[in-house]
């Protein structure tokens, strides 16, 4: 009887931590996909602020 409350224990607090688990990785791909679309938003958004201009480098 108590090998059965013990395996079953088990089985809960590892089904929890393993959809905790599941929650965490979603969230930060959903936040990494949210990060690449900012920056390429802002990528495109300077691009059309300031073109590159080839003739003149501010280096040289």
């Amino acid at each position: 009887m108590h090998i059965i409350v013990i395996i079953s224990s088990v089985v809960i607090v590892g089904g929890l931590f393993l959809l905790r688990f599941i929650q965490i990785r979603q969230e930060r791909k959903e936040k990494k996909m949210f990060l690449e679309q900012r920056l390429e938003h802002l990528i495109h958004a300077n691009k059309k602020e300031a073109p590159i201009e080839k003739t003149s480098h501010p280096f040289k």
